[in-house]
């Protein structure tokens, strides 16, 4: 016996996890061939530590969330 037939948003939800996927594939792609325009990384690191430890929400899941739209967002206009 099938189980339900997909709905319309759990078929939303795989198409963004396929964007999504692409979207961190591209970002090792990227971190591969330029690593110099990731160091900033290890300075995200110790802020996070510092907004942790002072009871801030860190700022760094807001950053990677922007850099993932602008991902796919090239990876949406290279498409046309």
């Amino acid at each position: 016996m099938e189980g339900p037939a997909p709905s319309a948003k759990t078929d939303k939800a795989a198409g963004h996890s396929k964007s999504m996927a692409a979207a961190f594939n591209e970002w090792m792609r990227r971190y591969i061939v330029e690593p110099d325009r990731f160091d900033r990384e290890w300075q995200s690191v110790s802020e996070y530590i510092q907004e942790t430890s002072e009871g801030k929400t860190p700022s760094y899941g807001e950053s990677c969330a922007a850099y993932l739209v602008r991902l796919i967002s090239e990876m949406c206009e290279g498409e046309r």
